[in-house]
């Protein structure tokens, strides 16, 4: 029987393999209200948290790309 030296979780997001240190982040992967929080790996969590917070600050100025 093959042993695993460590926890391995799969990100909800991107689906690869990741340690429990690396998938700590925790997000809705859905605009629902009641969306459960999933866990995610730290690139993802960073990107989703990069796209947020685009989001926002294009929002609240009015600015647009066009």
């Amino acid at each position: 029987m093959k042993t695993v030296p460590f926890l391995q979780h799969h990100c909800r997001n991107c689906g690869e393999i990741f340690c429990d240190k690396c998938s700590q982040g925790r997000i809705a992967l859905t605009a629902e209200d009641n969306a459960p929080l999933v866990r995610v790996c730290d690139r993802c969590m960073v990107h989703s948290a990069t796209q947020l917070l685009l989001f926002f600050i294009f929002t609240l100025t009015g600015f647009t790309l066009l």
